[in-house]
């Protein structure tokens, strides 16, 4: 089993995301592990990142409008 795992992380809000290695978390009581071997990143992820505080915490979406 691999003991690290590639990540893109967000340190701080209006920042840059970095790719960084991490160890993988234990799963604990009640989850599971999987292997991804694909993911895709959200088109509008930089309007989310950088408005991250603006919106509702909770909810980081933008208004329905």
């Amino acid at each position: 089993m691999i003991s690290t795992m590639r990540a893109a992380r967000m340190h701080h809000v209006g920042e840059p995301m970095k790719i960084e290695r991490i160890p993988v978390p234990a799963p604990g009581v009640g989850d599971v592990r999987v292997a991804v071997h694909a993911v895709n990143i959200v088109p509008d992820l930089a309007n989310i990142l950088s408005n991250w505080t603006t919106w509702r915490s909770y909810c980081p979406r933008s208004p329905p409008w």
